[in-house]
């Protein structure tokens, strides 16, 4: 969960960065709460990256998908599954990574697959768990956005 310091901090950095954005109230709450899940860490990465690589006052998806660099990829994701079923113990996992696990057969049948076997399986683990990480973020940004009828 984000701190209050670090993220009033992180908006006044943004805000001396782009003085003439219209930085209300009511816009830095609603970038408090939409941004509330965020860590400290994963938080000041985003302000960061986007001072460096910005050219205008950031959207709050923006911001989110500066976090996507921290995060390990699927690969990385993958060779760790290994590794745990080398050693016959099941790794703590996130919700992707479980989700993307149940639709290849589970742990189970992960750790009991041969070596040589598993690269079969590879690219279904990949597409489940960017869905699945997809449908995360999309959750953390606010959801599906609904359209207005007769608009």
């Amino acid at each position: 969960m984000l701190s209050e310091e670090v993220f009033l901090t992180g908006m006044k950095r943004l805000s001396d960065a782009w003085p003439d954005f219209p930085l209300g109230k009511g816009t830095t709450e609603l970038y408090r709460e939409r941004l509330d899940r965020l860590s400290d860490r994963e938080f000041t990465f985003a302000i960061n990256w986007h001072l460096d690589t910005g050219k205008w006052f950031p959207r709050i998806s923006e911001l989110i998908d500066a976090t996507q660099a921290l995060q390990p990829s699927v690969i990385d994701i993958w060779n760790r599954l290994i590794a745990a079923a080398e050693i016959g113990q099941e790794p703590e996992m996130d919700g992707p990574t479980k989700i993307a696990l149940e639709a290849i057969g589970g742990w189970e049948h992960f750790q009991y697959t041969l070596y040589d076997d598993l690269h079969w399986q590879f690219k279904d683990f990949k597409v489940a768990f960017l869905e699945a990480r997809a449908r995360d973020n999309l959750a953390l940004v606010g959801g599906e956005q609904k359209v207005l009828e007769g608009k």
